[in-house]
C-alpha cells in the first residue's frame, strides 16, 4: 500500500504537501543550528479576499511555521486514509483531485479547531502577562530573611490580574532594613532586584529622590 501510494501519481497533491512538509523542516532545522532562525515570525493582517478562509482556517492565530506544517502533515495524512479506504473498496485509488476534497473536508475543522486553541491560549497569555517595570510603585511584602544593603531578600508582590510574583528587594536608603513581613513601596528595578523604601515611611516627597536615584544607579 505504501509503495504503491508514493509511485502512482493520481497522488500527487498528498505528495506535494508531504514534500513542502519535508522542506520546511529541514529549512527549519539548518537554520536553527546555524542560527539563521530564531524567534522570527510573521504577523500583521491579513488582507487578501481570502482573508475570511484563511482567519476560520486559524492562520492568524498559528504561527506561520507551524500551520504549514500541521496543514501539510494533516491534509498528507487524510489523503493517505483517503486513498487506503478507497483501494480497499474499490480495488483502485481515487482521482487525485478527487480525492483532495475528503481529505480537505478532514483538514479544514482540524485546523479550526486548532485555530481556535492557540487563539484562546494566546488570549489568555496576552492577557495575564506583565512587565517586570510595572512593579514600580507598587507595594509589596518581604517573605523570606532580612533585607539589607547589598543583601536583598525575597519579596513578593501582587500584580493587576491577581497573579503572585516573587522578587528581590533591597533597602534604597542605606540605614534601613527589612525583616520578614515589612511591607515596602517599590522604587526601582536593577536587572531581577528592586530597590524599595518603607511603605510606612511618613511623607515619600520628603526624600531627595534625586540623590537617591544617584545613589541606587551608583550601587546597580
Amino acid at each position: 500500500m505504501v509503495e504503491k501510494f508514493f509511485l502512482d501519481s493520481t497522488n500527487t497533491p498528498f505528495l506535494i504537501a508531504l514534500a513542502v512538509l519535508t522542506v520546511l523542516c529541514i529549512v527549519v532545522v539548518i537554520g536553527t543550528f546555524s542560527g539563521l532562525i530564531g524567534d522570527a515570525g510573521i504577523d500583521g493582517e491579513i488582507d487578501t479576499p481570502a482573508e475570511g478562509v484563511l482567519d476560520f482556517l486559524g492562520f492568524s492565530a498559528v504561527p506561520s511555521s507551524i500551520f504549514v506544517v500541521l496543514f501539510s502533515s494533516t491534509f498528507f495524512v487524510s489523503g493517505f486514509i483517503t486513498q487506503w479506504i478507497a483501494l480497499g473498496q474499490l480495488g483502485q485509488f481515487l482521482n487525485g483531485w478527487l480525492a483532495v476534497i475528503p481529505a480537505l473536508a478532514i483538514t479544514v475543522p482540524m485546523m479550526h479547531v486548532v485555530g481556535r486553541v492557540f487563539k484562546k491560549f494566546k488570549v489568555k497569555e496576552d492577557s495575564s502577562a506583565v512587565h517586570s517595570d510595572s512593579f514600580i510603585g507598587a507595594t509589596a511584602l518581604i517573605s523570606g530573611g532580612t533585607a539589607k544593603i547589598g543583601f536583598p531578600a525575597q519579596g513578593k508582590v501582587v500584580d493587576a490580574f491577581r497573579q503572585t510574583h516573587y522578587i528581590l528587594i533591597e533597602p534604597a536608603i542605606e540605614s534601613e532594613t527589612f525583616p520578614e513581613g515589612s511591607e515596602v513601596l517599590l522604587l526601582q528595578r536593577s536587572g531581577p532586584k528592586y530597590f524599595a523604601v518603607s511603605a510606612g515611611i511618613n511623607d515619600l516627597q520628603s526624600l531627595d529622590m534625586e540623590s537617591l536615584t544617584n545613589s541606587l544607579n551608583k550601587r546597580k
